[in-house]
């Protein structure tokens, strides 16, 4: 199974129009592992709006993700989803998502872990490629 992911990014300027398609495969478990996922970077806001199945589900439109520069053409962003029906059944009440994109060797990784007692971090990595490419 994998997932894409599909951001805005331009080297040296992440709120350029590059988008780059990410394919990227589960490591450990892929319940909370969206099969799409798309994100475009905010940097001047250091936010991110991040969109999948799961969070259009929930909210009908992309969350924003806090974005934090971690180095050169390196970056990390976090948010959260409470998926729909999660009140009363066995589906987490929260589902907070990390991940990590390299601008420069163009790989990313993917981490996701409910916070209702449920163990385990979900993990995924992959590689970019500019769209049309």
């Amino acid at each position: 199974m994998s997932m894409f992911l599909v951001f805005s990014a331009a080297r040296g300027n992440a709120d350029g129009k590059e988008v780059l398609i990410c394919g990227v495969v589960p490591i450990t478990g892929s319940s909370y592992l969206p099969s799409e996922l798309s994100i475009q970077l905010l940097t001047g806001q250091r936010l991110a709006a991040v969109g999948s199945r799961l969070v259009m589900g929930a909210y009908g439109q992309p969350v924003l993700a806090d974005l934090q520069k971690k180095g050169a053409g390196s970056y990390v962003l976090r948010w959260e989803v409470e998926p729909p029906g999660s009140l009363g059944g066995p589906v987490p009440a929260t589902v907070q998502y990390r991940a990590v994109l390299n601008m420069q060797n163009h790989k990313i990784t993917v981490l996701a872990a409910d916070t209702g007692g449920y163990p385990g971090l979900q993990r995924a990595a992959g590689t970019c490629t500019a769209a049309g490419r």
